[in-house]
């Protein structure tokens, strides 16, 4: 960023102290900040970098630059997405003002558009983004992750805030903080007071750009259009040809700020230079820079307090090693990406990395849209824990904090044997191999259910939840999905029935209802139950057992449950059915 802005502010003609001056602003915008901890968007620097080629572009690059330029745009798609379209947008910007001032014909124009779509055609197959045989996915989310048309100049984790966190009257305005700071403000303000038609004369040279930011700023905006706490329109563009496709997969519109941002900060820092000279700008844009960074303080210690959280390491399990791992063919994970608690994450990264190493392929990595439900996962993996692999050297990886014992123990299959490690399950069909048969430890026979005393889903009762549980909240605990099991050993044999009974909260909108499941139980029957009403009540049924058990595992069935998100409630996708305040199980 900084080497990229240093060679913007010298092609304009800015002395080495100002160029200085004037790069550091640009590294201290928060909308570049806030995505430290963001491996692709903290690439923010090709979007100054692209500033730079549109520069030259529009003054003293041939013919051979150009063409170069082209075919090194589509890399950034190996970066980020969105960062490749701001760059594409600056690019073309750059060709069409050039052809406008005479300075590049329009052969040359066209071979350097041809060229970037041939080569990003190329790169995303490369990277296999396009040419996989399925369409792009289609995914809600436009117009909530969005900018606040506020945002730029609503101080947010700044000084001079006027509340805590980001201006976000919807739940996802955070992807379109794009606070400028107060330095950066200052100058902006400044440059427009002292030189009121040098912008306007920008517009008029450099239309083609100013187009493009324009656009930029709308698309940012999305379809709903919000200033502060206020909405002030709504249109509903997204779901026309060819945009839903486009809305769909640049949904955190948010972001398309940036070059805006950075331009904008830019034109005021050569405005102020040409206008005053540099006696005075110099000084001038030290004391912004300055003033940027006392007023960013909070920001700083948000980005600091992120860094650390995701820095924090958990200790490796001594025990498990890239030769196990590599001894495996393919590895499989529950629960899914972002489907547990944030510390699962680091616990499956730990594995992942060794699979990495080991050449092995793995599942269970973050997918952004696109991917099963949480609920989806859970349902497959209680119909087949090992997803139709019938490969005796694939691994599953069942973390302990999201799969209790007595579902590894019960629900895994006669043919599955499983390894207790330090965080997780390590489950392979029978036999096992001599690595992993002495890895880790037997597993310790579950505790009892205990039979006749109410549980807590949240509590004493998760270590006998198996699939379709949500995370656990202290009052209740959703299900998700189409199934949700329980398991449990009991304390003696069961040949006659199994009762079951639960307090809990149906999940309903509008005309929409979860009032019907089917509830059975492995070894004997089952029973379908329709509720009568909706809110809060109590569940009551007897399952008869065709033979004795041992062990208890039930099932309850949900036909097509749908989620918040999908009924238009909320942004929710889980497929939430029921709430569990609390279950029972009996069994004689």
């Amino acid at each position: 960023m900084g080497l990229f802005g240093y060679l913007v502010f010298r092609i304009l003609k800015l002395n080495t102290v100002a160029a200085l001056a004037g790069s550091t602003l640009l590294i201290l915008l928060p909308e570049f900040i806030w995505r430290h901890v963001h491996i692709g968007l903290i690439g923010q620097f090709v979007i100054v970098a692209f500033i730079y080629a549109y520069i030259r572009l529009t003054s003293i690059s041939g013919r051979t630059e150009v063409v170069i330029l082209a075919a090194v745009l589509p890399l950034v798609i190996a970066i980020n997405a969105y960062l490749f379209v701001m760059c594409a947008a600056l690019f073309v910007a750059g060709v069409l003002d050039a052809w406008r001032i005479e300075r590049m014909p329009l052969k040359a124009v066209l071979l350097a558009l041809t060229t970037t779509v041939f080569v990003s055609v190329f790169v995303a197959a490369a990277f296999g983004l396009v040419g996989q045989g399925i369409s792009l996915p289609v995914t809600e989310g436009f117009g909530q992750f969005a900018m606040n048309l506020a945002s730029p100049i609503w101080p947010q984790y700044s000084l001079l805030s006027f509340g805590k966190g980001f201006l976000d009257p919807i739940g996802g305005h955070y992807e379109g903080f794009n606070y400028l700071g107060l330095g950066a403000l200052a100058l902006i303000a400044l440059s427009a007071a002292l030189q009121p038609g040098a912008y306007r004369r920008l517009i008029g040279r450099r239309p083609f750009l100013a187009c493009v930011l324009v656009g930029l700023l709308i698309y940012a905006a999305s379809s709903k259009i919000y200033f502060g706490p206020y909405k002030i329109l709504d249109i509903n563009y997204a779901s026309l040809p060819i945009l839903d496709r486009i809305t769909s997969t640049f949904r955190s519109s948010g972001r398309f700020f940036w070059p805006v941002g950075f331009v904008l900060v830019v034109c005021a820092v050569v405005i102020l230079y040409r206008r005053l000279g540099p006696r005075y700008a110099t000084p001038l844009l030290i004391g912004a820079v300055m003033v940027q960074a006392i007023d960013i303080r909070p920001m700083f210690r948000l980005t600091y307090a992120n860094t650390v959280r995701d820095t924090q390491r958990l200790p490796a399990d001594p025990e498990l090693t890239t030769d196990l791992i590599g001894s495996r063919s393919v590895l499989l994970f529950v629960p899914g990406a972002l489907c547990g608690i944030n510390q699962e994450l680091e616990m499956t990264l730990q594995v992942q990395h060794m699979a990495a190493w080991a050449g092995r392929p793995f599942d269970g990595a973050y997918l952004n849209r696109g991917g099963m439900t949480c609920g989806e996962l859970a349902a497959s993996f209680a119909a087949d824990p090992f997803r139709g692999l019938s490969n005796p050297r694939a691994l599953l990886v069942a973390l302990k904090s999201s799969v209790g014992p007595s579902a590894i123990a019960y629900g895994m299959g006669e043919d599955v044997r499983c390894r207790e490690g330090r965080y997780a399950y390590f489950c392979a069909r029978a036999p096992l191999d001599a690595k992993l048969a002495a890895f880790g430890r037997d597993l310790a026979a579950p505790a009892p259910l205990p039979l006749g005393v109410d549980l807590n889903p949240s509590g004493d009762g998760a270590a006998f939840l198996g699939t379709g549980w949500s995370v656990r909240y202290p009052v209740f605990r959703w299900a998700e999905g189409p199934v949700t099991t329980f398991f449990g050993r009991l304390p003696k044999e069961a040949c006659k029935e199994v009762r079951f009974s639960a307090e809990i909260v149906p999940f309903g909108f509008k005309g929409y209802a979860v009032d019907t499941a089917e509830l059975s139980v492995r070894g004997g029957g089952s029973a379908k139950l329709d509720l009568d009403r909706m809110g809060q009540q109590r569940i009551d049924l007897s399952l008869p057992l065709e033979r004795c058990v041992d062990h208890i595992d039930l099932s309850v069935t949900f036909k097509d449950p749908k989620s918040p998100e999908e009924l238009g409630m909320n942004t929710d996708p889980r497929r939430v059915t029921w709430g569990f305040f609390n279950y029972r199980i009996d069994a004689r």
